[in-house]
């Protein structure tokens, strides 16, 4: 491996993270893997690629933030990022000091760098300011008591609806397919399970800042799947970044912990969607977490 010079696998339907092995490549002059199913983040080792003068990873689904170690590749002359799932700022110095040979374009998240990038501006920080932290702790517990409420309507209609008898009797290929267009909506009917996978696809959607009817996504990748494929380690670097300001690791649990709900509630087959009653339960935990964490306990004045 450290003797290889050139590695292009562009346009190989190639998928899974990237090996973190090509990072031990020294003598690697040119890596190509653009238009691939790649995913994670993008591995923080090829900062160690001294000889490296071009690198593609566009078009695949890559996600997290672009490593720092990159501009320290004194020779590297072409770097193209564009069209993958990147957020958080953009390194300065190095290839990123080079906007001739600098690609970042589809990366809607992105920000910082330099001004010829024209980038917004990240977001700033205040840790020394404890009133922030606690008011985005107090937007996701509305959040939560808003997911509460919801499922309190979802109960209601589980008692008002009453499903066709002809779909308890569905034996065929055939008529099981039929039937789960009908619990979803597709054939214009209401039901209890068409409401519990709806109410889960729109918990994800609040969480990940994204629709499951964006361009990213294909008969491949769901919003659901990528959302499952991420928990729970990587389901943070999937999060929408206004809700990342926080590093708070309660706050992280609890938005884990809403994203497993979401995919819990939106799975594809209506014998498996998790009951409306789990879910009230696991909301009111959440919520419990993030009012009062760690034993603190919040005095306010009238």
């Amino acid at each position: 491996m450290k003797q290889l010079v050139v590695l292009r696998l562009y346009e190989n339907k190639l998928s899974g993270d990237i090996p973190l092995e090509l990072g031990e490549c020294s003598g690697l002059k040119e890596l190509l893997l653009g238009a691939n199913v790649f995913q994670g983040s993008i591995p923080s080792s090829f900062g160690s690629l001294k000889s490296l003068e071009f690198l593609d990873l566009s078009r695949n689904n890559l996600s997290g933030t672009i490593p720092a170690e990159l501009r320290k590749l004194s020779i590297l002359k072409s770097l193209n990022l564009s069209f993958n799932h990147l957020h958080g700022e953009v390194p300065i110095g190095g290839v990123f000091s080079n906007i001739t040979g600098l690609s970042l374009y589809g990366n809607d998240y992105l920000c910082g760098g330099t001004p010829e990038l024209k980038l917004p501006a990240c977001p700033v920080i205040h840790l020394k300011k404890p009133k922030k932290p606690l008011h985005l702790k107090v937007i996701l517990i509305i959040v939560v008591t808003g997911a509460f409420l919801c499922s309190l309507v979802l109960i209601i209609i589980l008692h008002m609806i009453k499903k066709p008898k002809w779909l308890s009797s569905a034996n065929s290929f055939e008529d099981r397919l039929l039937m789960v267009s009908y619990e979803y909506g597709m054939c214009g009917g209401i039901s209890a399970e068409g409401d519990i996978y709806s109410y889960g696809i729109l918990l994800l959607e609040m969480i990940v800042g994204r629709k499951p009817t964006d361009s990213i996504f294909s008969e491949n990748l769901s919003l659901k799947m990528m959302c499952k494929m991420a928990l729970p380690e990587g389901l943070i670097e999937q999060v929408d970044p206004h809700l990342l300001v926080q590093s708070d690791d309660t706050y992280k649990e609890a938005l884990v912990s809403l994203a497993k709900i979401g995919v819990a509630c939106s799975s594809e087959l209506p014998g498996e969607l998790t009951g409306i009653k789990d879910v009230i339960v696991e909301l009111l935990a959440i919520k419990r977490r993030l009012s009062c964490p760690q034993g603190i306990t919040i005095v306010t004045q009238n």
